[in-house]
C-alpha cells in the first residue's frame, strides 16, 4: 500500500475509534482524548466516539465533560443504549435517582438487557 493510501487508512474513523478504545482500555485516558477528536473533526455526529470520549474524561476524573459528551452522544443518537446506561449511572451517583429511573424507561424500549443492570444498580 503506498504511503498516503496507509496514511489515510490509519486515520480512518473505524481506526480511531479502535485506537480509542484501546487507549481507554490501557488507561491511556489523554490519548484517548485526543484520538476521539481528531474523528470528531471527520464526523462530528458518531454517537460511539462520543461515547469513549465520554468514557477517557471518566478515567481523567473530568465528570463535567464525561457527562456533557455521554449527553452529546444521545443528542446525536437517541437510540444509542450505552449512553443513556451510563447517564442512568451518573444520574444515580449524583443521588437523582429520579432520572435514573427515566434513563432505565428509555434502557426498557432500547436494551431489556441494559435496563435490567440499571434497574439491579438503582434498587441495590
Amino acid at each position: 500500500m503506498e504511503s498516503s493510501r496507509l496514511s489515510r487508512f490509519c486515520e480512518s474513523i473505524p481506526i480511531m475509534h479502535r485506537r480509542t478504545m484501546i487507549y481507554n482500555g490501557m488507561g491511556r485516558y489523554d490519548d484517548a482524548v485526543e484520538s476521539c477528536k481528531k474523528a470528531l473533526k471527520m464526523n462530528p455526529d458518531s454517537a460511539p466516539t462520543l461515547y469513549n470520549l465520554a468514557i477517557a474524561y471518566g478515567g481523567l476524573g473530568k465528570s463535567r465533560q464525561e457527562t456533557e459528551a455521554f449527553k452529546q452522544a444521545i443528542r446525536v443518537d437517541p437510540d444509542f443504549a450505552p449512553a443513556h446506561y451510563n447517564m442512568g449511572i451518573i444520574y444515580l451517583n449524583n443521588g437523582d435517582k429520579a432520572a435514573a429511573l427515566e434513563e432505565y424507561k428509555v434502557l426498557k424500549i432500547l436494551d431489556q438487557n441494559m435496563a435490567e443492570l440499571l434497574f439491579k444498580r438503582i434498587y441495590k
